[in-house]
């Protein structure tokens, strides 16, 4: 019962970490675009 109860909640804090390093990614690309913009233009 107990490692029945636990498990629903790993995959809620997977789902969550997956979440954040995906909104990481989207967070770095927009810094490096930043960053890269005035050279471009």
């Amino acid at each position: 019962m107990g490692g029945g109860c636990s498990s629903p909640r790993k995959r809620d804090q997977k789902i969550k970490i997956d979440q954040h390093s995906s909104f990481n990614d989207v967070l770095e690309l927009a810094v490096t675009i930043e960053m890269l913009g005035p050279k471009i233009s």
